[in-house]
């Protein structure tokens, strides 16, 4: 039976008994102390008078040698970042009894799903949840808004404008539900209202300052009512009282957006510069990330019983937000935007 231990424990244990028998402590002794056989005692005296330290450095057992040679390996690679369509399957799901077939199709080996867990690893791959991306997403315009309109907008701001970038959410009364913690065997449960479409809409705006030197988030909660063309109005003349001196608003072409009173309204704001976001693009609205952080995050699990419930909670995040502005600069440096509060 192979000893137990990592390699360094085997040496350790080897080094101790040469040291032992340099000491005329007699062979079953040492065997007796480091709990061995006197067999692996002998062994190890004869590799150290023959080969010395090196003789009794531990050597990774070889293993069963792997069913797919190194170049398959790669070639397997190539075969599942390809994608499951291009295997001939309907959906874009890889499953371990899908990459069964894939290698028994292509290579002609036979493996169990549960090694094939451990094959992928090995190639670089892991289990992961797809992110949805719309279809009608133009990636060459995204490119070259980022190329091109970005640092139109960021020059825009540092000639002293403020940079606002706006957009609006909901919170319902049904959670965004995350794994917890809880016994094994024992699934959590957890109560919710699932009859009610009530809901939060929240319209909010990141403001960063001229020169940079301050971050502001602005946040205006309607309950039971959709974000439409008179509360975007309402919340663009609330910023507007507050923030002096020239506006560059970047945001996206929502509906609301282009309401006709919200178009008649900034028609008569000379000082409010309009830049409008790529379609489809959320990545690039830091507002977009500091939504996620309260759904997916501080807010995860929440199973409210009325809607007011749902308005302090986000108030109250929105408080603790105005309180770590690292947080707030923390959204644009993890969107797609080349831009450092």
């Amino acid at each position: 039976m192979r000893p137990q231990g990592s390699p360094a424990e085997l040496e350790r244990r080897r080094l101790r008994a040469i040291d032992l028998l340099q000491r005329e402590v007699p062979v079953h002794v040492v065997a007796e102390r480091l709990g061995v056989d006197r067999r692996s005692v002998r062994r190890w005296k004869r590799a150290h008078r023959g080969q010395g330290r090196a003789g009794l450095r531990a050597r990774p057992a070889p293993g069963r040698p792997p069913k797919l040679t190194t170049p398959q390996q790669r070639q397997l690679t190539r075969l599942v970042v390809a994608g499951p369509e291009a295997a001939g399957y309907r959906t874009s799901l890889w499953t371990c009894r899908r990459i069964v077939d894939l290698i028994r199709h292509h290579f002609k080996v036979a493996y169990h799903p549960d090694h094939v867990g451990r094959l992928l690893r090995a190639c670089g791959f892991s289990p992961q949840r797809p992110q949805p991306r719309a279809k009608e997403r133009d990636d060459r315009r995204v490119r070259e808004w980022i190329q091109q309109d970005w640092p139109r907008v960021k020059k825009l701001a540092r000639r002293g404008g403020h940079l606002i970038c706006l957009d609006e959410t909901g919170f319902l009364m049904l959670p965004v539900l995350r794994r917890t913690w809880a016994p094994c065997g024992v699934t959590p449960t957890l109560s919710v209202r699932t009859r009610s479409h009530e809901k939060v809409s929240g319209i909010g705006a990141l403001i960063v300052s001229p020169r940079r030197r301050q971050l502001t988030l602005t946040v205006a909660l309607h309950a039971r009512l959709n974000i439409r063309g008179p509360q975007v109005l309402r919340f663009l003349r609330h910023l507007a009282r507050h923030v002096r001196g020239p506006v560059v608003l970047v945001w996206d072409r929502g509906r609301s957006h282009k309401h006709h009173l919200v178009t008649a309204w900034l028609a008569t704001q000379p000082r409010w510069h309009i830049v409008w976001f790529p379609p489809y693009a959320p990545e690039l609205n830091p507002v977009e990330l500091l939504w996620g952080y309260l759904k997916y995050g501080r807010l995860a699990n929440l199973a409210p019983d009325t809607v007011e419930e749902i308005r302090c909670h986000v108030s109250r995040e929105r408080r603790r937000l105005g309180r770590h502005p690292q947080l707030l600069r923390s959204f644009f440096r993890h969107s797609a935007l080349s831009f450092r509060v």
